[in-house]
C-alpha cells in the first residue's frame, strides 16, 4: 500500500508538560549513597605506573628515531613531524600493551549497591 504526500497529515498534538525545577548548579553535590571516590595510595601508583611506563617507552623510541633520521646532525620540518606523528601513535600501542597486561592480573572487587 503507498501513500501520497497528500494523504500524509502531521499530527499536531501538545506534548504533556515535564516538571523542571530550578537547580542551583553552583551547589556541590552530594550523594550519601555513592561510594567515596578517594583512590588508596597504591591506586594512584598503579595509575601513574600505567601512563608512565608507556611514555617512557615512547620517549625512549623518539630519542632512538631522532638519532637516526639526524645521522647528518640535522633534522628537517619533515623528520620532526614524523618522528612527533609516530610517537603519539606508538604511545597509544604502548598505553594498551600495558592496561591489557594489568588487566590480566586484575582483581575483581565487590560491586556497589544498585540504587533503585
Amino acid at each position: 500500500m503507498t501513500f501520497s504526500p497528500r494523504q500524509l497529515v502531521p499530527v499536531e498534538t501538545e506534548a504533556p508538560r515535564l516538571a523542571m525545577p530550578d537547580q542551583n548548579l553552583r551547589a556541590p553535590f552530594r550523594d550519601p549513597q555513592a561510594p567515596g571516590i578517594r583512590s588508596p595510595g597504591r591506586t594512584v601508583a598503579l595509575r601513574a605506573l600505567v601512563l608512565l611506563v608507556p611514555a617512557l617507552v615512547t620517549a625512549a623510541l623518539a630519542w632512538l628515531s631522532l638519532g637516526w633520521f639526524a645521522l647528518d646532525g640535522r633534522l628537517t620540518v619533515a623528520e620532526g613531524g614524523l618522528i612527533g606523528v609516530s610517537a603519539f601513535a606508538f604511545y597509544w600501542v604502548v598505553l594498551s600493551v600495558v592496561t591489557a597486561m594489568l588487566g590480566l592480573f586484575w582483581r575483581d572487587r565487590k560491586l556497589a549497591r544498585p540504587r533503585h
